[in-house]
């Protein structure tokens, strides 16, 4: 393929916490690609490790990277520092030179805690063409950033297939989500196009996947919601939703690296300088903070995507946004099986009281709540495992202790939330997508040796 886009500036936007290990083979790979014209923006996210040294010493070597030191506020506030870089919507402020960089800071308010910005001194921070996310622990294919901008003359949003590869003994690797998404032709679709075949597809998430044209994301001004995981889906279902024309590319040209501490793969501890380590305290204990970071993402993402758009109305919006906050709403219902609520978060339902009155939930929460898909979910994550499958059975006991509990606490909440009412067919899409997963499978079969039903009634 032949184009002029031939000298377009792209930013490549790394953010990183903790990534000593593994930081090295992703600078690398930006550094190498084919494509030279490059804004390399690295985010330091208050690592207290090598990992903000490591990348001085890059920025060194090549005055295409750039680097911001933040607090730590996780991946969404890291991200959201580079885009308002690249914005320049924060005024910067000349701090002087030190140790070969020019320093500057942010002027006036700092809701994302920038601590300082490094640059090579002759290079001056200007608007790309394009943005491409990449993870600080992932790889790019030398030519990902080439191949990329060959295409996107006429393309609001590329999408491209990826690789994963698991330093974990044993992980499951699961297919692309192009592979799921069953795209295998490259060529352009049209957002109507992507959207029939999302709804009977898992939930769709992207935020790495490709290449975004940059004055497209500032005129639908999109941005990450800070202070959650699982930021990807509300951002890339939101890109989706806006973009004209979505260009498909299924070759792989990103390896997805799945790893220990990782962020879907936290280990069981929280440190004192994490922006999450006061919510972990509140929660009590590990367990009931992922269960609360998970509703949490949920309900924020509810939030989100309703006040986006009512300033971002459209009329072919309307299907897609329903189809898509409600399936939000039904995940935020995990926030009422916990008897704890550190942030009030219950309080945002009420916000949904006239949606929730006009719409019924599909319950597949429910039912990923419910006492068969946590058996089989810890079944099949102890199986392989000999330590853990010795302590399956207590694993088992605990889990069903636990959902005796949180049955009666979600009963309960929910009597607060009278608007709240259910599809009457379990068998709706959102429920068979649930059912079809073999975690359910497994744990319907686990059920039948304990003496509880799995279901809860709603």
């Amino acid at each position: 393929m032949l184009n002029e886009n031939t000298d377009k500036t792209v930013a490549l936007i790394a953010p990183f916490y903790n990534l000593n290990q593994m930081l090295a083979a992703c600078l690398d790979s930006l550094i190498a690609q084919s494509y030279p014209h490059l804004c390399i923006v690295l985010v330091n996210d208050g690592s207290d490790d090598d990992s903000l040294r490591l990348a001085k010493e890059y920025a060194l070597k090549d005055e295409r990277i750039i680097i911001i030191d933040k607090e730590n506020g996780g991946q969404s506030s890291a991200r959201n520092a580079a885009l308002e870089l690249l914005m320049q919507t924060q005024t910067l402020v000349k701090k002087g030179i030190l140790e070969g960089f020019e320093v500057l800071g942010v002027k006036g308010a700092n809701p994302l805690k920038i601590k300082g910005i490094y640059k090579n001194p002759k290079q001056s921070i200007q608007e790309p063409a394009y943005i491409q996310f990449v993870d600080g622990d992932d790889v790019l294919e030398r030519d990902c950033v080439a191949e990329c901008v060959e295409r996107m003359i006429g393309a609001d949003v590329l999408w491209f297939d990826y690789q994963i590869s698991s330093t974990i003994a044993l992980k499951k690797i699961p297919p692309s989500q192009m592979r799921i998404f069953s795209y295998a032709e490259e060529g352009f679709i049209t957002r109507a196009q992507w959207f029939e075949r999302a709804q009977i597809k898992p939930l769709f998430w992207f935020v790495w996947q490709g290449m975004i044209d940059f004055s497209f994301l500032k005129k639908i001004k999109l941005k990450f919601i800070n202070g959650i995981i699982y930021e990807d889906h509300c951002f890339g279902i939101l890109l989706f939703m806006r973009a004209e024309t979505i260009y498909l590319y299924p070759q792989k040209k990103y390896l997805y690296q799945i790893h220990p501490n990782s962020t879907m793969n936290p280990l069981n501890e929280i440190s004192p300088r994490s922006y999450n380590y006061d919510l972990f305290k509140a929660c009590g204990d590990f367990e009931s903070f992922k269960a609360y970071q998970w509703a949490r993402s949920w309900i924020l993402s509810s939030a989100y995507m309703m006040d986006y758009f009512k300033e971002n109305s459209q009329e072919d919006f309307e299907k897609m946004r329903t189809y898509f906050l409600f399936i939000f709403l039904d995940k935020s219902l995990s926030l009422l099986f916990m008897a704890k609520d550190p942030l009030n978060l219950k309080d945002l339902l009420a916000d949904f009281k006239a949606h929730l009155q006009k719409h019924p939930l599909s319950a597949a929460e429910c039912v990923r709540q419910g006492l068969a898909y946590r058996l089989g979910f810890a079944f099949l994550s102890a199986y392989k495992n000999p330590r853990a499958l010795i302590s399956l059975p207590f694993t088992l006991w605990k889990i069903y202790r636990r959902f005796s509990r949180e049955q009666e606490i979600f009963q309960n909440n929910l009597s607060n939330f009278p608007y709240i009412h259910f599809d009457k067919n379990d068998e709706n899409l959102e429920v068979r997508k649930i059912k079809k997963h073999l975690s359910y499978k497994i744990g319907r079969i686990l059920c039948l040796f304990i003496p509880s039903s799995n279901k809860i009634n709603v």
